[in-house]
Order: structure tokens, then sequence, then C-alpha cells
């Protein structure tokens, strides 16, 4: 690590605990998750970690003890080849397996003393750094566990506050916008937001969004927005753990990231946490027509294929001609979308495509379509399978239809397609009234991974339309940011405008078309107020 990014990671001297209660909260947190997991079901999904079972969970932290206990043990100078092996498979009790690796990094750490020096992500640290950093994750995934067999997360005030201090810390400076170049997204101009807990003992933080990074710093100043909530749920509330309640909240690009390595977890419901507005210094900055410091945002709509299947949509656009009977085309899979099209069997009641989409947002029973004049953000997971194939002629995955004033019939404002231009495969934002391809990246790196979409879209006839679409790979390298105005993004006369995924192909380019399918989760849209 280049000394000009290393971090001092125990910056608040006066409230970081000390080695001794490192250790001491090492084990109490390990005992905490291993009373929870233990005797649980290996399989049971992890809803807060929903790409994980329980079996992978305990095995998660058990590895990544015995992981930093070898890199304390032996005072490695560099990163080891990764978390121990060590199968989770029912051979011993989960409990004993978990408690003995929290006590192989204490006695790791104790043996190599406080003065040691050894590899880590932000630079030479000593042992403690290692204690701290287990701990933390130790902490956020009792979360978990007891999300996950019911019951009740527990965590020392004092223990709380210093996961809070590191977590945020995490976000801040050169170091973090190098491990994780998304955070570049969170720079602002002095915007504000501030974490106070309730009870006792009193902690308070302050957030501030600078153009060179964020910022934190323990202090009882006003925010610009404010969150309160007692220790425990201010952790959990910062790792994505519970959903924060807003009477005004910030800008989905505001919110603080996960700092551990489950997948976003869906909101859970639960509403625990309170966020107010402070004075209001973030006014609404516009470069272009498009909004730059965060603020004024609602989220409107965010289903769970879990508990909305496919009632999150006004409509299903399942085999719409009938070719292909008692098959199932559009899906809720668990935590996910999926789309299956057949070839050739799969026609429209166009003959001459494939259709097999959801469209609209279904929100209280009731659709909410795009009026003129709005903006949107938009944000989805996707996974592109290598089956479906960029075509000569049009393959959409992503739509903004406008309908038309009979209420019969329509068209798109932009499209999303997998196309195949010159011998290349790209992905494609076109945006057809005003005739622009508003931007591409190649399609082969997106290929068969979970990739992280975001599209921002002023509705408005030209030239008063704008776009913004991102697209954001595992790691969180950004491999597509796109941003243009001067467009069409609105339909005159139109009776509103619904988003729609799924895939919708012509039948023209036949040499490239075969059985496929693809995956979508993560939905969730945005009304800037």
């Amino acid at each position: 690590m280049d000394k000009d990014v290393s971090m001092d990671m125990n910056r608040d001297v006066d409230t970081a605990p000390t080695p001794e209660r490192l250790a001491e909260g090492l084990r109490e947190q390990t005992a905490a998750f291993a009373a929870h997991v233990d005797g649980g079901d290996p399989d049971a999904r992890v809803p807060t970690c929903p790409e994980w079972t329980l079996r992978d969970l305990v095995a998660h932290v058990g590895r990544a003890h015995r992981w930093a206990a070898e890199l304390v043990r032996t005072r490695s100078q560099e990163v080891a080849g990764g978390p121990s092996r060590v199968p989770v498979d029912g051979s011993e009790p989960w409990r004993d397996w978990l408690l003995e690796g929290a006590d192989l990094l204490v006695a790791a750490a104790e043996e190599a003393g406080p003065d040691a020096t050894l590899w880590s992500f932000v630079g030479p640290q000593p042992p403690a750094f290692w204690l701290r950093r287990m701990l933390n994750d130790t902490s956020v995934h009792q979360a978990d566990a007891a999300a996950t067999t019911g019951g009740a997360f527990t965590i020392a005030p004092d223990l709380a506050a210093d996961a809070i201090d590191e977590a945020l810390l995490m976000l801040s400076g050169p170091w973090a916008e190098k491990a994780r170049p998304q955070l570049a997204r969170l720079r602002g101009e002095g915007q504000t937001l501030g974490w106070r807990a309730t009870g006792a003992p009193p902690a308070a933080w302050l957030v501030t969004r600078t153009p060179d990074g964020v910022t934190s710093r323990r202090s009882s100043a006003e925010g610009d927005v404010n969150v309160s909530a007692s220790l425990a749920d201010l952790l959990r509330v910062l790792s994505r753990r519970l959903p924060r309640t807003t009477r005004r909240s910030p800008s989905p690009a505001t919110a603080p990231s996960s700092t551990t390595g489950c997948p976003t977890p869906p909101s859970s419901g639960r509403a625990v946490p309170s966020v107010r507005a402070g004075p209001d210094r973030a006014a609404d900055d516009r470069r272009g027509g498009r909004p730059v410091n965060g603020s004024g945002w609602r989220r409107v709509w965010a289903p769970d294929p879990r508990r909305d299947g496919l009632d999150a949509f006004a409509s299903v656009e399942d085999d719409r001609a009938g070719v292909h009977p008692g098959v199932p085309h559009v899906r809720a899979l668990g935590t996910m979308y999926r789309f299956d099209v057949h070839h050739p069997g799969d026609v429209d009641t166009y003959p001459d495509r494939q259709r097999q989409e959801v469209r609209g947002m279904r929100t209280g029973g009731r659709e909410r379509r795009i009026a003129e004049g709005e903006t949107w953000r938009f944000r989805w997971s996707w996974y592109l399978t290598g089956a479906l194939r960029a075509t000569t002629s049009f393959t959409h995955v992503h739509q903004m239809f406008a309908s038309a004033p009979s209420g019969k019939g329509g068209e798109p404002v932009l499209m999303i397609s997998l196309r195949h231009r010159d011998g290349r495969d790209t992905v494609e934002l076109n945006v057809p009234r005003s005739r622009t391809i508003a931007g591409a990246t190649a399609l082969g790196p997106l290929r068969a991974r979970w990739i992280d979409v975001e599209l921002e879209v002023g509705f408005r006839p030209a030239p008063a339309g704008h776009v913004h679409w991102t697209i954001t790979a595992p790691g969180g390298d950004r491999v597509l940011d796109v941003e243009r105005g001067g467009l069409a993004t609105w339909s005159p006369g139109s009776r509103g405008i619904s988003p729609k995924w799924g895939v919708y192909r012509s039948l023209k380019d036949e040499a490239r078309l075969n059985d496929a399918h693809l995956l979508l989760r993560n939905l969730s849209s945005w009304l800037r107020t």
C-alpha cells in the first residue's frame, strides 16, 4: 500500500477501545453470533444477505478469523492468499469452531505484541487493527444471523460506537476511493449528514461531502439531514441491515454504502431510525438541467420478488400470442426476476419478433406512471447470460415506453439494447426521438456476472431532456458513465411513461438467436421532488 493512501484507522484516540477491549469484544460478538447460528438450518437463506445461506455466513466468519490469525501470527508484510478453506461440513459443532477462530486471533495478537507491524489494506498496522476489523465484521454478521434465526441483535454501546467510527472512516479519503471507485460519487460541495445516538452514552458524528471526498468526525453539530437511533440501530442502518425511514431523505447516491461483502439486502420493512431535515444548506444547484447536489429525492418503488412477485408490475407480457402454453417465461425466482425466451418457438403477436417483458411500477395497488417534466432515477442489477446474444437487429432489454393518448399502443422514448455493430457486441442506450445513441460499452466484459445499472432521466421534450447512465461491475469498477442533454425524452400527447424490463428481440438475425434467459434484481426508482 502506498504511503500516500494509508490511513490512521485509530484516529479517534479518545474513544477507540484498547487492544484488550477489542479482544474481549471479539469474543463477545463471536459468542453472540454462535448462539444465533448453532443448531440452525444450514440451508436457511440469510434475509440481509440473500445470496448466502446460514452455512455460507458461518463459513465466512470462521474462515475470516482464521485468516486474520495467520496473518498476525506470521507478521506478514503482504496480503495472504485468502481466508482459510476449512469446510463447514457439520463434522464439528459450529459454536466450538467459531469460538476457536476468535481465540486463535486473540492469541496471535497477544503473542505479536502491540508494537508489531503487519500488512493491512490501509498500509502497515499493529495487530489491534485486525482485532478491530474482525470484531466489527463479526458484529455486522451477528445482525445477519439474528435476522436469519429470529434472535435479537445485541452489542455493547462502546463496541457499536467504534464500529460506526470505523465504517465512516472507511468511506473517507483517497484510500477509500482507490479501493472502491464508486465512492467518488459521494463527493459534494459541503452537504452534511448527522448521525446521532439516542439514549446513553451520547455519541454523534458529522459526515461531510467535500470536493475531495467524504470526511467524518465525532460531532454533535446539526447536519443538513440527521439520522437518529440507538447505537445498535445506527450501526445496522450504516451497514444496510435496517432501512431508513424518512421525512426527507437524501439522494440514493448519498446514502452510505455497506462496508461488508454481502449483496445489498432488500428493505426489511422495519422502521426504527428516524431521519429528519436540518437547515437546508443544500440548495437545488443544477448543471445543464440535471441535479448535482443529491438532495430532494423520494423513493417511489422498491419491489421485493419474494414479497410482491409479479404484482410489482402493472402488466406482464408473457407469451402474448399463446404459442407456448403452460410454460412460464417471466417469473419471480427467489430474490430475482427471470425472463426466458425460447427459439424458435416463442413468437409475439407480431410474428417477426419475440417478447417476454414486464411493464410499469405498481405501488399501493395502482400503477405509477411518469409524467412530463419529472426527473427519475432508476436502479437495478442485471445478469446477462452468454446465451442472450447481441443482434444486428433489435434486442431490447429495457425500455421507457410512452403510452398513446388512446391507451392502445405507443412508442419507446429510451431503449437499452444488445447490439452487434461493425463486428462488436455492445450494450447501448438509444434515444429514438433524438436519433441518438446516448452511450455504449462493450458487452463481453459484462456477461455472466451481476452488474449494477443506474439510469437518471429528465422526461421532457427536446431540447430539455437529459439522461445520465452508469454501469458498475462487481468490485465497484465503473465501466460506463455517460451524461447527455439536449434530448427528446418525452412523447407529445403521451398518457405517461412506464419502464419495461425483459427480452424484446427481432427474429431477423436468425443466426444469432437461441434459447436464452435474463436475470434482474434490486429494482428501485426515485423521483426528484
